[in-house]
């Protein structure tokens, strides 16, 4: 039987660490490109797609349950 390669086994860990910070940075980057996009449509715009100005302020389409995709 052939062993597992200690180094894998060692830092297989913060691989996994690596990928969800590289993952949570891709989200964070793309939410702040949507925010900016939305902050500049105007009035008509934003009830178009059922938003308020108050709630792009508060950031309203990104306080929602977060789906994780690995």
């Amino acid at each position: 039987m052939m062993q597992p390669d200690i180094g894998y086994v060692l830092l297989r860990p913060f691989v996994w660490k690596r990928k969800s910070l590289w993952t949570r940075c891709l989200r964070w980057l793309d939410e702040r490109r949507q925010q900016v996009q939305l902050e500049e449509m105007d009035e008509r715009m934003l009830r178009d797609i059922g938003l308020t100005r108050g709630d792009v302020i508060r950031r309203v389409p990104f306080n929602r349950a977060r789906e994780y995709r690995v």
